[in-house]
């Protein structure tokens, strides 16, 4: 850390919160958080370092995160309606719900890189819980994706029991005990960090410091571990497992209809068994979301394991390898924020049905119509049925969606 005079200044508290956001997806060792001393040259990677946090925190993250937003809700107004009632979509729902938080919590960690958010003291009391709750938006996330593929993997491949396993209510429970799961193993984080209170000769400051139960060595090999193995390494692995599975399911099912076809026998099967279609299409589309869950997760999956490295090898790293750590950093995240986002995009590419939907209730929003109301009138003279007139009133209004 800089130091005056045996002090320490206010650029260490934003070197240290920058170097967390930076590598939400990494453990941080003391080490590799201190910073060079004020009469030490800056790195040759600095003026890099800068321009990825400025391009990256300033201008990427709060595209990606608006955008992503307003895909998510979007998602959930529409795999909400009861047209599209299935367990697959509850999950999907569920998911773009964590989704939304996660973007959000990620967002406000960003602000960290504007001196005047830096500086400020009730932020820096809310970095500490808003890293927290980013984990656990991230770490729910994580659990459904690997639920709803296992779910997937059980109505593709065993059809019997996905009849009775794959409900929409039996969906709903095991959403909730992934949830609390999730949130349950990251409680552990909320005392990991506390902050105190520096004095310099100018006037105090507030630091992010690790508490001492951060730092036993039980809580940094046995709680880091546990956590890298069940929200990393153990999810990776499966969802590589199990995708594996469907992607052979589908070119499988696509074998078979080519030689059905070849023995003109397509045409009854598809009468005998419309929905095997529709199953097939939602199979693609779950395949295609986890493909780009990995890609976006494998790489900081990989940084991961080399700061680990570092970690139990008790390696010195140089200002600029420093650097490009932090810059890799940036750039996981990132990714981490863009699978957040995009899966708005991959629904209306790949479904059909979730792209007419969007575009009526976009159309019905936009374009109002006109709506006839009848209204009954009594007159007078007439006792029977007959004695009611209508009267037609012609009004503007929006559809309701």
């Amino acid at each position: 850390m800089s130091q005056t005079n045996g002090t320490v200044t206010i650029n260490d508290v934003t070197r240290k919160a920058l170097f967390v956001v930076e590598s939400v997806t990494l453990v941080d060792n003391e080490a590799a958080m201190n910073a060079t001393t004020a009469h030490d040259v800056l790195p040759s990677n600095a003026e890099t370092l800068e321009l990825t946090r400025f391009v990256i925190q300033k201008v990427m993250v709060p595209i990606v995160v608006c955008l992503g937003v307003v895909g998510n809700v979007t998602n959930m107004a529409i795999l909400t309606r009861r047209c599209m009632k299935s367990s697959m979509n509850s999950y999907m729902t569920a998911l773009a719900a964590v989704d939304i938080l996660y973007l959000v919590f990620s967002l406000t960690l960003s602000f960290v890189h504007y001196q005047s958010f830096s500086e400020n003291q009730v932020y820096m009391h809310w970095f500490l819980y808003g890293r927290v709750f980013t984990d656990m938006s991230a770490n729910v996330s994580v659990l459904l994706t690997v639920t709803f593929t296992v779910e997937r993997y059980i109505g593709v491949c065993l059809p019997l029991k996905g009849r009775i396993l794959c409900t929409v209510k039996r969906a709903k429970v095991v959403i909730a005990i992934v949830t609390a799961a999730a949130i349950t193993c990251t409680v552990p984080e909320m005392f990991e960090m506390t902050i105190a209170e520096k004095t310099t000769d100018i006037s105090p400051f507030l630091v992010a410091e690790y508490t001492e139960f951060a730092m036993t060595y039980g809580y940094k090999m046995g709680y880091y571990w546990f956590f890298v193995s069940v929200f990393t390494f153990i999810p990776l692995i499966l969802l590589c497992i199990f995708n594996g599975f469907l992607i052979q399911s589908v070119f499988k099912a696509v074998q078979i209809r080519r030689q059905m076809t070849v023995t003109l026998l397509s045409k009854n099967s598809s009468c005998c068994n419309p929905y095997s279609g529709e199953q097939q299409k939602i199979t693609k589309i779950l395949i295609t979301v986890v493909l780009v869950f990995l890609l976006c997760q494998i790489p900081g999956a990989v940084l991961l394991l080399y700061s680990s490295y570092i970690e139990l090898a008790d390696v010195k790293l140089s200002p600029e390898r420093r650097n490009d750590l932090k810059i890799a950093g940036n750039c996981t995240n990132l990714l981490v924020q863009i699978n957040a986002s995009v899966n708005f995009l991959l629904y209306s590419v790949l479904n059909t049905k979730f792209r007419k939907l969007f575009c009526h209730m976009l159309c019905k929003t936009a374009i109002p119509r006109r709506v006839s109301e009848y209204t009954a009138v009594y007159v007078p003279g007439f006792e029977n049925l007959l004695s009611i007139k209508l009267q037609r009133r012609h009004f503007d209004v929006h559809n309701s969606v």
